[in-house]
């Protein structure tokens, strides 16, 4: 016991006598930074000359409050560190404003057997041109032992609004920031030290490798793509991804630098900017088209109507007079279209709604479109009996819903198949609802999530307005239009109408 004393006090002499020998600011503290001695320059370099520092002090009261904080979560990385012989530097600012740089280590010192196994030692910088090349290597750059992060520049590493992730040649992850983490749902702590193609979904490490080949093989400064993140109820994020090759002094080294940030909002700004774009230019040309399209619709409407005159009553009463009358309708209805189109946008008026019969419209629609079902061998099956409901609505337009579902029902099915037409009226809201189901080709998902945007189109001559259209008459009456879909296996279309004079329709939806 007493030889242990004996060292223990010969290792505390000598460790103070080297302290006070040296020639620039030095300190030792133990594992809970509680002060074990320091020399006269330590106490000139933290401002506290002219104030006694006891040993046992606690070197954290010796900084300012808000560095103090920094430098206790600093000191965790040395007192804890994978590299004992690790040197860190610390950067801070005195009392005084001035910005000051400490390194700090594990002291490894032994006497008499007894190592400083809980003892780490702090050296402040500039040292006075004395040169501790030996225990302080690559330290000038205040780099860690990977060339990974500059330590005075942590801060705002690990606060900055993008993300950040340092990868090395091997393509493993050697430093991240929060921002990385909580964009891609991952703890910071668990991806440290695994390849980056370990946290990336199948499709966006496709992009991510691609990226960096391409870094590989062309050398240019900086490489970006795009990316998106599927989130709950149908929400998304959309992640801009640059990577860029960087030289790491310490060790020659080449590593990898990949920034992340979040452009969701840009995106969805622009795509909307793009899309008020073609409708203000669909207008435009909607306005200018419209005089010149009507004057051959009048033309017609006067000519049929002259036919219609000289027709005896036999021929009236035949087919022929049918189809005049139906011919004439129709033209007039393309009339009214096309005077609309002046404004895609305008709500419909009040006055223009009128009570009708919906089996009489679904009636007049198979009319229509039925030479074209002929040509195309497809079969339509409508077979509602009941008393036919009413509704109050823009007779017009909800034909024209009923007659584009149809048209693209036939276009759907160009080997023939069959169309299905269930007329329902609801209770609760009080409504009618009208499902048209064809045995066609079907559709995938990512064309049914922007089947109702304007100018989305599979069709050679289609400008894919009619879906969109369709969407807004149904929106402008309360009401709804929905699809179902999948590929090979057919489609339905639902819409539905409120019945009220005051329609409080559910929430449209796709």
């Amino acid at each position: 016991m007493k030889r242990d004393e004996n060292s223990t006090n010969e290792y505390s002499n000598q460790l103070i006598k080297n302290i006070d020998s040296m020639p620039f600011a030095c300190a030792v503290v133990d594992k809970d930074l509680h002060l074990i001695h320091n020399n006269a320059e330590m106490s000139d370099f933290l401002n506290r000359s002219n104030f006694s520092i006891k040993n046992g002090e606690k070197f954290t009261t010796l900084l300012p409050e808000d560095e103090a904080k920094l430098f206790f979560e600093f000191s965790e990385n040395i007192i804890h560190p994978e590299d004992n012989n690790l040197w860190r530097v610390f950067t801070f600012k005195n009392r005084r404003g001035d910005c000051k740089q400490l390194l700090m280590s594990k002291l490894n010192m032994q006497v008499d057997g007894i190592v400083s196994d809980n003892h780490y030692i702090l050296i402040g910088i500039p040292t006075k041109d004395i040169h501790l090349e030996s225990a302080i290597s690559g330290a000038e750059q205040n780099l860690d032992q990977n060339g990974v992060l500059l330590n005075k520049y942590q801060s705002i590493f690990n606060n900055a609004v993008i993300g950040i992730v340092i990868i090395d040649n091997g393509h493993c992850i050697e430093e991240v920031n929060q921002t990385f983490s909580d964009q891609f749902g991952v703890i910071r702590q668990d991806i440290i030290g695994k390849k980056i193609e370990k946290i990336f979904s199948d499709s966006i490490n496709e992009k991510v490798q691609n990226l960096i080949r391409k870094t590989n093989r062309n050398k240019p400064p900086l490489v970006k793509d795009v990316i998106i993140i599927e989130r709950e109820f149908n929400d998304h994020t959309v992640l801009e991804i640059s990577i860029s090759k960087f030289l790491n002094h310490f060790d020659s080294t080449e590593k990898f630098m990949m920034i992340v940030e979040d452009i969701t909002k840009e995106k969805e700004t622009h795509k909307a900017l793009i899309q008020s774009e073609k409708l203000a230019l669909t207008g435009r040309l909607a306005a200018s088209l419209a005089h010149e399209i009507n004057n051959p619709l009048q033309a017609s409407i006067g000519c049929l109507g002259l036919v219609d005159e000289i027709l005896d009553e036999h021929d009236k009463r035949a087919d022929l007079g049918i189809y005049i009358n139906m011919a004439l309708d129709e033209l007039k209805r393309a009339a009214r279209i096309v005077k609309k189109l002046r404004d895609l946008n305008r709500k419909s008026d009040i006055s223009e709604k009128t009570t009708f019969n919906v089996k009489k419209i679904i009636d007049d629609v198979l009319i229509l479109a039925k030479n074209q079902m002929y040509d195309r061998n497809i079969v339509p099956v409508f077979p509602y009996q009941g008393i036919p409901p009413v509704v109050l609505a823009t007779r017009d337009q909800i034909q024209s819903v009923v007659l584009n579902i149809i048209i693209n029902a036939i276009d759907a099915m160009p080997h023939g198949g069959y169309i299905y037409i269930d007329l329902i009226t609801t209770d609760n809201p009080e409504g009618v609802a009208i499902k048209i189901r064809d045995t066609g080709e079907g559709m995938d998902e990512a064309l049914i999530d922007h089947l109702f945007d304007p100018f989305i189109t599979t069709k050679e001559e289609g400008l894919g307005l009619g879906l969109y259209l369709s969407h807004e008459i149904m929106k402008d009456h309360g009401g709804y239009i929905k699809v179902e879909s999948k590929a090979g296996k057919g489609t339905i279309f639902s819409i539905w109408l409120p019945t009220g004079l005051e329609p409080e329709g559910e929430k449209l939806s796709k």
